[in-house]
């Protein structure tokens, strides 16, 4: 809490100037403005018209990976299956990213670089399961007058069975106000720690809490939301606030001595998560872009 104390310090001047900036792309008039004093109000959303210009330039409705093996000396035998599996890998990378939805949410992150200058990728395996049923033949039993057993009869009935639902890696863009990181770092592969402000229900970490994610949830329930600040933007624009009914976690990736660490507070007062890196590939589950980059710097230059 105390890292985040300071890095959050640093992170809000880049948060308000986040908020301005959507307000810009929205079109609102601000009040204390001088434009609010003019005798013509019209206001046209000239940002949103660049915005959604440049946004459509930088997407791909389909997107497709070409994936080519490292280029080596080796017999031709060698040669092929590698050939064949940078094809199967391909194959496995569109069909992915076909079931994650990939097309609609680089929509998103296009939009959020190009108003605020930074956006983020949170990367995880996702891992789903659900109760399906079907029309099945099953032997139901057979009683007689004294309820004894005397055989069995197949007969239709329902029958449900857990089926996987989901399991592929997947990656979703997170608001960059929710991003915060050390501020001495310029870049994500070479920050100290970054902290992810999380928004849960209590079902949902109930429902963590059951897999092995969370502990100590029950605890959650004689504490408040303490982040007034992080819902400025809906306040000013749409009159709502995001964080009705939520749990702030404050779920911080630190380097150190022995790799990168994972932990989570609830509501900055209640220790939900505390252990080692679980990815593989011993990094932050972060990718950080820009649209149009600044010199070493993670945020870069917005719209």
């Amino acid at each position: 809490l105390k890292n985040f104390a300071q890095d959050e310090e640093s992170h809000k001047d880049f948060s308000d100037k986040a908020d301005d900036y959507t307000k810009a792309y929205y079109g609102e008039l601000e009040v204390r403005s001088k434009a609010a004093g003019w005798t013509s109000r019209q206001h046209p959303p000239l940002v949103h018209q660049i915005v959604q210009t440049l946004e459509a330039s930088l997407i791909d409705p389909h997107p497709v990976w070409s994936v080519k093996p490292r280029p080596r000396i080796a017999d031709p035998e060698e040669i092929f299956r590698l050939q064949q599996g940078a094809k199967a890998n391909e194959i496995l990378l569109g069909q992915q990213a076909d079931c994650d939805h990939l097309g609609e949410k680089q929509v998103l992150h296009a939009k959020q670089t190009l108003i605020t200058g930074l956006s983020v990728y949170k990367t995880f395996w996702n891992y789903a399961e659900h109760i399906r049923k079907s029309k099945a033949v099953v032997q139901k039993e057979v009683l007689d007058g004294q309820d004894n057993l005397i055989g069995y009869t197949p007969q239709l009935d329902d029958v449900a069975r857990t089926e996987t639902k989901a399991d592929d890696n997947s990656a979703e863009v997170i608001d960059v106000r929710d991003f915060i990181w050390h501020e001495s770092a310029i870049s994500i592969q070479k920050a100290k720690r970054v902290t992810h402000r999380v928004l849960y229900t209590m079902e949902d970490l109930r429902a963590l809490e059951k897999i092995g994610v969370y502990k100590n949830v029950s605890q959650l329930t004689d504490t408040d939301n303490t982040a007034p600040d992080a819902t400025y933007r809906e306040q000013g624009l749409f009159k709502a606030d995001r964080m009705k009914d939520k749990v702030e976690v404050l779920e911080q990736w630190r380097r150190t001595d022995d790799g990168i660490r994972v932990t989570a507070v609830g509501n900055r007062s209640v220790l939900l998560r505390d252990g080692p890196n679980p990815f593989w590939h011993g990094e932050f589950p972060f990718v950080v872009c820009q649209a149009v980059p600044d010199l070493f710097r993670i945020t870069g230059i917005s719209v």
